[in-house]
């Protein structure tokens, strides 16, 4: 049963303009940056109606802006990357400097002009550092170079981010993600050019571009910028194309079974060795971008469109494929006991345990109140094949073969390489498609799609949970999570001291967690009541051996998230007054946990035991001792009891805006 809440629409006026008595910082929710500065000459006073232009070297895009009487000038959010500004001014040499604009961050300048000709150029050879010392944020932030060049175990965002920053733990579960100063990973807010993306249900990230993707990211880890709402922040700005054609492509792959790793043995009670535990990864994709070319079929007598210093695109698809494990001891049925021998049937002390038949059952009266059922032994401890049940048929058919010679009474016999929660198995394939458009001076705009699908499959959680079977059809949990983001962002500049920025982006994202890759009524299959004709493999305990249950609770959550905002900023001297609206929006549907909804079974009945006239009552038997055995009960199908499913109770859910 589903339960389907929403979110009301949410939209929080600014109540309050927020003035600061120093600069206010603009930063850009969708992880641009900005350029301030104040422009004095060599005497220290300010010049007022200076002329300010800020080329983006990739792009070519450039910025003009103008100082105002007290010689303050700003832009509005604008792409990351390298700028030439220049600043000049009548009666001066201009000024010309390289910066480096970092995601959410303001670049602070001071030009200083000095008496000239215009056209003589005083160009600062050194790239200006980006020094804010009116901004109490502690950030660290990687550029893209720094993304590709650093070692990185995986590729993995979070793994990059917890290895060079300081104060950032990684989270090492199925899904991911970091935490700072010991708080909960739900305390990270993770925004991607705006878009939010977090996992909606287990905390930590969810649908991250691939690091191919990324032109920069930025931790914030204390006083993080208010407009993030959360004590840690993760900005990620996705890149762009410029005028030059770039392409990459890569391929790497990991496997322990070459080299030395190749060697490793384990020990085994029968000389045969153990399968060792594996990493096979292979990780792949590529990206490009550069300015758009469209044919325009003599529009405007042109043949082409050519999209230098105006139109980027820029696409990357990754692909990742992990199978990994750990060694893991389990107790399976021997050859043997899957075709009726259990002439072996010996326990921890070394005594012989004898099996009885139950369809020579009798009973017997030894007084008005105690009654003992009586049978025949087995001859040899040996069950006709054809005796069998289906169940157990099929049961031994998808359970793997002991590696060990070892007794299953007295120790396991069963060493496997097994996926865990912190070590699965996965399959990823991100995607993301940028658009960048320059429609003037005064209007920029840009628009991002970017998803994928991650399946991961790993040993159920629970701590009764027996080995993985041959087709994963029982005792394995299947994470699925699908997700896509749409952002865009467009930036309009009314006057060198008054622009906007109007931000939007929608975010659908689902998570489920489902048992095995089939989904099916497996008690059908199996021949079990279902009569509520659940979905998912049912619980069969008390066989002697390991068990078959659900690897976890099945569940799924549905999220839509949608985000709009209008962000107005106003220089006013050196202050930059800032105001606007935003609009965020939830909407989950949530199917509850379910656990063994499917029913269970278990086979400890004494079927194949011989009740103690002594031990126990008619109501409550007892067995002889080392009589029967709950693997013989099950390989002629007498359970002990059967449990069907139940209802499953709707929780409500509460979703919240901001």
């Amino acid at each position: 049963m589903s339960h389907v809440t929403s979110a009301g629409p949410v939209l929080r006026p600014l109540s309050a303009l927020l003035l600061f008595a120093g600069l206010c910082l603009g930063q850009s929710v969708t992880g641009g940056g900005t350029i301030q500065g104040t422009v004095k000459d060599a005497s220290g006073a300010v010049i007022a109606h200076a002329k300010v232009s800020c080329t983006h070297i990739d792009t070519g895009e450039a910025i003009s802006s103008e100082t105002n009487s007290d010689g303050f000038f700003t832009t509005p959010p604008v792409r990351i990357g390298k700028y030439k500004v220049r600043v000049q001014a009548p009666g001066m040499k201009a000024w010309e400097g390289d910066l480096i604009l970092e995601t959410g961050r303001t670049a602070e300048i001071e030009p200083v002009l000095t008496v000239g000709q215009v056209s003589e150029t005083v160009t600062v050879s050194e790239t200006i550092p980006l020094v804010t010392t009116t901004d109490p944020t502690d950030g660290t932030t990687l550029d893209s170079r720094r993304i590709q060049e650093l070692p990185v175990n995986g590729r993995d965002m979070n793994t990059l981010l917890s290895d060079v920053t300081p104060g950032v733990e990684q989270v090492i579960d199925v899904n991911g993600g970091v935490r700072t100063s010991g708080m909960m990973v739900y305390s990270t807010n993770y925004v991607q050019d705006g878009a939010a993306s977090n996992n909606r249900e287990f905390g930590g990230s969810m649908n991250l571009a691939g690091l191919e993707s990324v032109g920069e990211v930025r931790v914030e880890t204390s006083t993080s910028n208010a407009k993030y709402s959360s004590p840690a922040s993760v900005i990620i700005t996705t890149k762009g194309g410029g005028n030059q054609f770039h392409l990459a492509v890569y391929e790497t792959v990991r496997n322990n079974a070459f080299g030395v790793a190749r060697a490793r043995q384990d020990v085994s009670y029968n000389a045969t060795p153990f399968q060792t535990p594996k990493l096979i990864r292979n990780e792949f994709g590529g990206s490009i971008g550069g300015p758009v070319y469209l044919p325009t079929f003599g529009l405007n007598g042109k043949k082409f469109y050519n999209g230098r210093n105006r139109t980027f695109f820029f696409f990357s698809r990754e692909g990742q494929e992990l199978r990994q494990g750990l060694s893991k001891n389990f107790t399976v049925p021997t050859a043997a006991m899957r075709n009726g021998d259990f002439s072996q049937l010996y326990d921890s002390a070394g005594r012989f345990i004898q099996l009885y038949d139950p369809l020579t059952s009798t009973v017997v009266a030894l007084s008005a109140t105690r009654h003992q059922t009586v049978r025949l032994p087995f001859a040899n401890n040996i069950i006709p094949i054809n005796r069998i049940s289906p169940l157990a048929k099929y049961i031994y058919s998808i359970t793997p073969l002991p590696t060990d010679s070892t007794n299953p009474l007295v120790t396991t016999n069963l060493k496997v390489v097994t996926a865990t929660n912190g070590l699965p198995n996965q399959s990823n394939n991100p995607s993301t498609v940028r658009l960048d458009h320059r429609f003037s001076d005064k209007d920029n705009v840009f628009v991002k799609f970017n998803g994928g699908n991650l399946r991961t499959n790993f040993q159920g959680t629970g701590s009764a949970t027996g080995a993985p079977t041959t087709g994963q059809e029982a005792n394995v949990t299947f994470l699925l999570m699908d997700a896509i983001t749409g952002a865009f962002s467009w930036t309009h500049l009314f006057t060198p001291t008054f622009f906007m920025e109007t931000n939007g982006n929608r975010t659908a994202q689902s998570t489920r967690t489902v048992n095995g890759p089939v989904q099916q009524d497996w008690s059908k299959f199996l021949g079990l009541p279902n009569p509520n004709g659940e979905i998912g493999f049912p619980a069969l305990q008390n066989l002697g051996f390991m068990n078959y249950i659900e690897g976890d609770n099945r569940r799924q959550l549905r999220s839509l998230v949608d985000n709009v905002e209008q962000n107005f900023t106003s220089v006013r001297g050196t202050h930059n007054i800032q105001f606007g609206w935003r609009f965020h929006r939830e909407k989950q549907t949530l199917l509850p946990d379910q656990g063994n909804i499917s029913g269970y079974s278990d086979f400890n009945s004494l079927a194949t035991a011989l009740q103690s006239p002594t031990l126990g009552s008619d109501t409550s038997p007892q067995a002889v001792p080392q009589t029967g055995d709950n693997s013989a009960n099950f390989f002629l199908g007498y359970g002990a009891d059967y449990n069907g499913p139940t209802a499953i109770m709707a929780c409500t859910c509460r979703t919240t805006g901001r």
